[in-house]
C-alpha cells in the first residue's frame, strides 16, 4: 500500500514543475486533486516532501483496494496514518454512501487514522450519488455536490475560488435532451437502424459508468463515449465522422432521448 502510493506520487512533482513553466499558471499556489487511485496518490504525495507551492490536497474517494491480500483494510489504515503524520498541508476528503470500492466503514476508518496524524483534514460525507458514488468527480451531475465544499476549502486556504483567466474557461457542455418514452435504456432491439455492429457496441455502452452517451445516424452508423467533460458531444462527433452526415443522440446515461 505505502510503496505503491509513494511510487505513483513520484509522477506529480514533474507535472507541477511543467505547469509552473506555463506563463498563465500561478507558481506560488498549487492544489493537488486526485480521484480513486489518484486520490491515494495525492495523499502519498502530501507525505513525500511536496512542492512548497502546494497549499492543499483534495481526495475524491481515494484508496487502494487489494482483496487478494488478507488484511488489506488494516494495511490501508496503517498507511493512511503514516501519510497523515508526514503531511503538513490541509486536506479535504469526499466520499459517498454507495461507493463500490470503499464502503463508508472503510473510508471513515481510513480518515480517522489519517486525521490522527494530520488534524488539518476534513471529511465530507455527501450521501448517495447515482448508481455509484465512486464516480462523483467524473460525472457532470456530481459537480453540483462537490463544488460548494471545494469552494469553501479553497477560501479557507486563501486560494482563488473564482475564474481569474476567463479565456481558459472550458467550453459549455452539451445540454442533454429530455428523456422520452421511445424505449427503455436496455431494450436494444428497439434502436432504430440497428445492425450487428451497433448491437454489440450498445451492449458495451450499457456496461460503462456515467456520464455516457450513444448517438446514431440514418445510415446505420453510431458513436459513443463515456467519462470526460462532454460525452454527448464526443459521441455525436464520433458518429458523424463515420457517417459523414448528421447524427442524433439516442441514449444518455440511463435513459433514452430518441
Amino acid at each position: 500500500m505505502k510503496a505503491n502510493g509513494l511510487l505513483q506520487a513520484e509522477d506529480i512533482q514533474p507535472v507541477i514543475e511543467y505547469a509552473h513553466s506555463m506563463p498563465y499558471v500561478d507558481k506560488v499556489q498549487t492544489l493537488v486533486v486526485g480521484q480513486s487511485h489518484g486520490g491515494w496518490t495525492t495523499l502519498a504525495y502530501g507525505a513525500s516532501n511536496p512542492d512548497k507551492s502546494v497549499k492543499g490536497l483534495v481526495n475524491f474517494a481515494g484508496g487502494l483496494k487489494n482483496e487478494s491480500c488478507g488484511g488489506w483494510q488494516s494495511d490501508l489504515y496503517r498507511t493512511a496514518e503514516d501519510f497523515g503524520k508526514a503531511t503538513q498541508v490541509p486536506t479535504i476528503w469526499l466520499y459517498g454512501d454507495n461507493d463500490s470500492f470503499f464502503s463508508r466503514q472503510i473510508s471513515d476508518a481510513m480518515f480517522e487514522h489519517y486525521r490522527a496524524g494530520n488534524p488539518k483534514s476534513q471529511f465530507i460525507a455527501y450521501g448517495i450519488f447515482g448508481n455509484d458514488s465512486h464516480l462523483l468527480f467524473t460525472s457532470n451531475d456530481g459537480r453540483a455536490i462537490w463544488e460548494p465544499y471545494l469552494t469553501k476549502f479553497l477560501e479557507s486556504l486563501g486560494m482563488p475560488s473564482k475564474v481569474v483567466n476567463p479565456q481558459f474557461r472550458p467550453l459549455p457542455r452539451t445540454v442533454a435532451p429530455a428523456k422520452t418514452h421511445f424505449a427503455e435504456i436496455g431494450e436494444i432491439e428497439k434502436i432504430p437502424y440497428l445492425n450487428d455492429s451497433m448491437r454489440k457496441a450498445y451492449s458495451l455502452f450499457l456496461e460503462k459508468p456515467f456520464p455516457r452517451a450513444f448517438a446514431i445516424s440514418e445510415t446505420n452508423h453510431f458513436g459513443w463515449e463515456y467519462g470526460g467533460d462532454d460525452p454527448m458531444a464526443n459521441a455525436l462527433s464520433r458518429c458523424e465522422k463515420k457517417a459523414s452526415s448528421k447524427c442524433k443522440l439516442y441514449a444518455v446515461d440511463d435513459y433514452v432521448v430518441w
